[in-house]
């Protein structure tokens, strides 16, 4: 929580958050940058992407192979990129995400 400058509190989300709070509800922002670099490493892990997959946009696409990828490699398919979701995208590639 937050002070916002109206004197009320807000809840602040970080992006990997467990906080029962800023699941559903708060939305995760990622840079373009970020998004590049996830779309690139899923697309290493999942050899059947089509190659115009790194689009730099984390849309409905992005969030499914995110979701595919978490659930093969034994990670809790939420979705988000979490330090343990990126330590695997950045780890050793299996080819379990096909």
């Amino acid at each position: 929580m937050v002070r916002s400058n109206s004197g009320g509190n807000r809840l602040r989300c970080t992006a990997g958050s467990r906080s029962k709070d800023c699941r559903g509800s708060a939305k995760v922002r990622y840079s373009t940058s970020e998004i590049i670099e996830v779309q690139y490493l899923l697309a290493r892990h999942c050899g059947s992407i089509r190659s115009d997959f790194v689009d730099g946009v984390w849309g409905q696409r992005s969030k499914s192979t995110l979701r595919r990828f978490q659930s093969s490699y034994g990670l809790q398919a939420d979705g988000i990129i979490g330090p343990q979701t990126l330590a695997a995208l950045r780890g050793y590639v299996s080819g379990r995400c096909d």
